[in-house]
């Protein structure tokens, strides 16, 4: 289950290049592997930040669009260096589906422990990433609002920049 939470943030970080490689998609050529779209958007957000000075090349990523709560922290090289993945099953199960307020709710409870998690797995602090990747849409709209957030929190506390995120993009740049 932690793999698939990694995968899910590389393509979250993916997506967030969506735009620049939209012509080379559509063109057939192939893009590369996912490493490369991490790399292009590590460049990108560290440059705002730091003026091309070197960074650590690591940037976490933040998902809580509908009934998982998710974090991973991934190198420029594309490594996912921790990860952590709360879920929600048992908590919607007995309405066969997801309750918006309830998922809300579990992802409040989770998000600080989640993301704490990824970063120790990975061997770093907050102040250890260059850009914070966090999914701000498709999804609903509560659980959203609880990952940018949290995001934005540590995009404060740490002077870092935020990578906006499609989540159904991040599902197709990931298809390899």
């Amino acid at each position: 289950m932690q793999a698939a939470a990694g995968r899910k943030l590389l393509a979250a970080l993916s997506a967030s290049s969506a735009n620049r490689l939209r012509a080379t998609v559509t063109s057939g050529r192939r893009v590369g592997p996912p490493a490369t779209l991490v790399k292009a958007v590590y460049s990108s957000a560290t440059d705002q930040v730091t003026g091309g000075a070197p960074r650590s090349g690591l940037v976490l990523g933040i998902e809580s669009s509908c009934d998982d709560t998710g974090a991973a922290v991934v190198s420029s090289s594309g490594d996912i260096l921790g990860e952590a993945l709360a879920t929600q099953a048992e908590i919607h199960a007995p309405w066969g589906g997801v309750v918006p307020k309830l998922a809300q709710e579990a992802h409040e409870r989770a998000i600080d422990e989640v993301v704490a998690l990824a970063l120790s797995r990975a061997g770093v602090g907050g102040g250890d990433i260059d850009a914070v990747a966090v999914t701000i849409g498709p999804g609903l709209s509560l659980c959203l609002k609880v990952g940018v957030l949290k995001a934005r929190s540590l995009s404060h506390a740490h002077s870092l920049p935020i990578i906006p995120v499609h989540h159904m993009e991040a599902h197709a740049l990931v298809v390899r």
